[in-house]
């Protein structure tokens, strides 16, 4: 299995939150879409004909730090929302999806424009698509809360002691560090 099965590149970097959904029509067992449907929780979508055949079964991925944690069998993948990648599963560190690669997941997501975002009120005023019976939009507050990317410098003194003191602390540069990391 080649890097291009297990990695796939949004068309939008800067991702700020989504949602993975795989098409397991083929392989998803009776047993998993029993106990989905007792327990009611939204990790899976079933969609079925007139006389309740099943026609497709889209499972919810979940997203995690890395892959060295996940067994064989966890719908499990890792995004790097800076450069819009998802990387999942090789089959053995995390389930591998289906064969039939982009055709068998959909991603829904949100993506941030940074501090070109952050636009006074009534400056957002133009759909991208028209809508019947709408003739105006516009943003009734300011957009607020884009930011930049860190900057690689930054990133290189703050990496080493993310690692000196893994979010606790013991120094008082430790208390510095995660105060700064604070605000």
């Amino acid at each position: 299995k080649g890097l291009e099965e297990m990695e796939y590149q949004l068309s939008r970097t800067g991702v700020v939150s989504e949602e993975v959904w795989v098409d397991e029509t083929e392989f998803v067992t009776e047993e998993e879409i029993f106990e989905y449907e007792q327990s009611g929780t939204p990790l899976m979508d079933i969609r079925r004909d007139s006389e309740g055949n099943i026609l497709q079964v889209w499972v919810r991925w979940t997203a995690v730090r890395d892959l060295t944690q996940s067994g064989n069998r966890d719908r499990h993948y890792v995004i790097d929302r800076t450069f819009g990648r998802i990387r999942v599963g090789d089959g053995v560190h995390g389930m591998h999806p289906p064969k039939g690669g982009l055709e068998q997941m959909k991603v829904t997501y949100q993506v941030t424009s940074g501090q070109i975002g952050n636009v006074g009120a009534r400056q957002i005023n133009q759909m991208q698509d028209s809508i019947a019976f709408v003739g105006e939009v516009y943003n009734p507050e300011p957009a607020a809360g884009g930011c930049q990317a860190e900057k690689l410098e930054s990133a290189l003194v703050r990496g080493p002691e993310l690692l000196k003191h893994r979010n606790r602390a013991v120094s008082s540069k430790d208390y510095e560090w995660l105060a700064r990391e604070a605000y």
